[in-house]
């Protein structure tokens, strides 16, 4: 046996205050006292024989729909009315009832555990397997359980009122639990259902309750014969209306057939008041086992075939999503059938149905010596098969398709037909020369930034170095010289060294800054600017809000590489020496703004063009989830602005 879920639904009666508990002890105290009234009505006197006890099925009932907190509340409600009933209604002796009572406790209380335990708050016996766990612990264990407590009250054989006792409560909890559940998940639910299924359950019940009374109350000689006439009605239920239906129906028809053997009428009279009662719980018991179970399968029929339903129209959504069709082939006939959304796929004059010669013309020409080799390498051994191929449109448009498939063969091992999809790939193909285009060029812009620095390395740190070289030879040569002019040389060459210093740490902060992971961005940034202007000898007003303490890495390396590309390109192209620089934070997001009122440019052909630093900056933003917005126009000045959010990249960073 397994364990109930962990996922079980929540009670349909939510009691989550004193008042409302409360007020549902009180309303199960008065249904549990008038439900012991109508037990009473159906028990043989002066036996006390009761063919079917129906408190402790609707009290198991209301357990299961209320949480398992206010059990307490509502068992010590219930059996107080039944101890009420039991004294006052038919003057049963407080020991005698208090024994009854024990044996309603163990019987609810084994009764109930057991189906939360299976079920948890939702009971849906809409399966052979569900329903059978109900039957063993509801209908077999509880009943026992109870049974054993109970017997003892009565005089006479202990077993036999033993086996009514199992037989009674058995069959209340066989049929009205399940009926009590059934309609109140459907009140509380509030389905609605059309007008015509309430007209055929009350003609269904009307219909049962006519041929019940006659069978089983009118006064007349009875014939088991009529027995046969309730078959249609029970089958009715069981096909149309489920679980609820069949014990709604088979209430009915306990009720009806109980009153008639406790008034002398109906198939079950004659043998005595033990034997009659032990004879219609038999019937009872067969008869609503037999039906509910196969109300059970049917519901588990209409399951299933509503979740193939279900799954055929994810199937079909996903097919038009993905605009993917299925296909199968015979290789014998050589015929393709195709699914409708071969129309998404290929157009609206794609044929449903064609033969292979007929597709083959249609593939491309450099395509149809690779697709031919795939299908026939498909093996018994390794039957699936794979690959993408183009196909020609009408108007010569070219579409890449992926075939995914699976090969079937015959005895000879020879393919006999081919099952599979076909999937429209080209928005992938796009992406992905997209794709190889960005890491294309952005190769292309690490090799430009290499030849830049080495540019810079030949043209100036190694030029200044070779005039150093120069230099010191030529003190060499003049060491006669006097120590002053000796001493003047040696300062200026102190000078030169600071200078290449200075110049090579200028290309080292180029290539990592290590401010800006010591310092921050903030910090990072504004040094940068005070060396690019000194090193270009231009202007650049750089201003910060209070930035955080922590940005996440890459958020930071974005940023400073973008004012990097952005000021190298200002002062190359822009023509004028004043540039602004300002970085904001606002609403857990950082604003970065560079500007200039230059001579500006066209920013929507260099994007078309696909300018390698703009391509370089847009894919830097892309990658932190941030925006980037070029306002340019010809001698109207440049300016960029990127904004990261920081919210989602702190959470990246702290997890």
């Amino acid at each position: 046996m397994q364990s109930r879920p962990t996922d079980a639904p929540e009670p349909l009666i939510k009691l989550d205050s004193i008042v409302s508990t409360l007020t549902a002890a009180l309303l199960t105290g008065i249904l549990c006292y008038l439900m012991a009234k109508v037990g009473g009505r159906l028990m043989l006197r002066p036996q006390m024989l009761w063919p079917l006890w129906p408190g402790n099925a609707l009290l198991v009932a209301i357990l299961l729909l209320c949480p398992r907190k206010t059990w307490a509340a509502l068992m010590a409600a219930g059996f107080a009315a039944f101890l009420v009933n039991d004294v006052l209604g038919f003057g049963l002796s407080i020991r005698f009832s208090g024994i009854l009572i024990l044996a309603d406790t163990v019987e609810v209380l084994v009764a109930a555990l057991g189906i939360h335990y299976f079920f948890g708050s939702g009971v849906r016996l809409n399966s052979t397997k569900s329903l059978a766990k109900y039957l063993l612990v509801a209908v077999v264990l509880a009943p026992i359980s109870g049974a054993f407590v109970s017997a003892p009250a009565f005089s006479g054989d202990y077993w036999v009122f033993w086996r009514i006792a199992v037989l009674e409560e058995g069959l209340a909890l066989l049929t009205v639990t399940p009926a009590i559940l059934g309609i109140a998940q459907w009140v509380l639910a509030r389905k609605r259902e059309p007008l015509a299924r309430y007209l055929e359950a009350a003609i269904l019940l009307l219909g049962l309750f006519i041929v019940g009374y006659f069978t089983f109350v009118f006064p007349r000689e009875h014939h088991a014969e009529l027995l046969y006439s309730l078959v249609p009605f029970l089958l009715w239920s069981a096909l149309r209306f489920g679980i609820t239906g069949t014990s709604v129906a088979m209430v009915v028809v306990a009720v009806l057939s109980i009153w008639g053997v406790v008034h002398g009428h109906g198939p079950f009279v004659g043998r005595g008041p033990i034997n009659d009662v032990l004879a219609l719980q038999f019937f009872l018991l067969v008869a609503a086992t037999s039906f509910m179970f196969l109300a059970a399968v049917v519901e588990g029929d209409k399951q299933a075939e509503e979740a193939l339903r279900k799954s055929e129209r994810q199937l079909r959504l996903a097919a038009q999503a993905g605009k993917m069709y299925a296909y199968e082939w015979d290789t014998a006939s050589d015929v393709i059938v195709r699914s409708g959304e071969v129309a998404s796929v290929l157009g609206p004059d794609a044929e449903a149905s064609l033969t292979g010669r007929d597709l083959l013309t249609s593939i491309h020409p450099d395509d149809k010596a690779m697709l031919a080799e795939t299908l026939m390498a498909a093996t018994p051994e390794d039957p699936d098969i794979q690959t993408s191929y183009r196909v020609l449109r009408c108007g010569g448009e070219v579409l890449w398709l992926e075939m995914t498939a699976h090969a079937f063969f015959d005895e000879r091992g020879e393919i006999a037909r081919i099952v599979g999809m076909v999937a429209d790939i080209g928005e992938r193909k796009l992406a992905e020369e997209a794709l190889a285009d960005v890491s294309r060029k952005m190769i292309e812009i690490q090799e430009e930034e290499r030849a830049r620095m080495a540019r810079e390395l030949h043209d100036d740190i190694n030029q200044r170095m070779a005039l150093m070289a120069v230099e010191v030879d030529q003190l060499g040569d003049d060491l006669p010289a006097s120590p002053a002019d000796i001493r003047q040389r040696l300062s200026e060459m102190a000078q030169r060294l600071a200078e290449i210093s200075l110049a090579v740490q200028s290309i080292s902060h180029q290539l990592h800054s290590p401010q800006l992971d010591l310092l921050g961005v903030g910090v990072a940034m504004k040094s940068f600017c005070r060396e690019f202007a000194a090193r270009q000898r231009v202007e650049i007003d750089f201003s910060s809000d209070e930035i955080p303490r922590v940005v996440p890495h890459e958020v930071s390396l974005c940023l400073f590489r973008v004012l990097q590309e952005a000021l190298h390109n200002a002062a190359k192209h822009s023509k004028v020496q004043h540039f602004e620089v300002r970085l904001g934070y606002r609403m857990d997001e950082l604003d970065l703004r560079v500007a200039d009122r230059g001579a500006g440019f066209d920013a929507e052909s260099v994007i078309k063009k696909g300018g390698l630093g703009l391509i370089s900056m847009r894919e830097r933003v892309r990658l932190v989830s941030g925006t980037i917005a070029i306002e340019s126009r010809p001698m109207g000045g440049t300016t960029i602005r990127v904004r990261v959010p920081l919210r989602g990249q702190q959470q990246r960073v702290a997890n």
